[in-house]
């Protein structure tokens, strides 16, 4: 059986949470410098919110993530009731400006 959407949260929460834990950042340190809500970053660590595209391209960018590290987050955003090809293409562009994306 598939892994469901409230588990695609979870598991993306928890990638999150790790990488912003290894950078020693509370929720509302990553929150102020990303230009979020910290309750909108507890609840997307949660797993109860589903993040937007801008607001995941925004946590990115603030802990510094790689290519592989995105990859990784846009698998997560995969599993959850969005278009992953309209947001992979947002998220690269608001990630990687400098790159045309269609």
């Amino acid at each position: 059986m598939g892994t469901n959407s409230q588990d695609a949260r979870q598991e993306l929460g928890r990638i999150l949470r790790t990488k912003r834990q290894e950078q020693n950042l509370t929720q509302r340190s990553l929150a102020l410098k990303a230009n979020l809500d910290y309750t909108y970053v507890s609840k997307i660590e949660g797993g109860t919110q589903n993040p937007s595209v801008e607001a995941l391209a925004r946590v990115a960018e603030v802990l510094g993530l790689d290519s592989s590290e995105i990859n990784e987050l846009l698998a997560m955003m995969g599993r959850l009731p969005e278009d992953l090809p309209v947001n992979q293409r947002r998220l690269m562009a608001l990630h990687y400006p400098e790159r045309k994306t269609r």
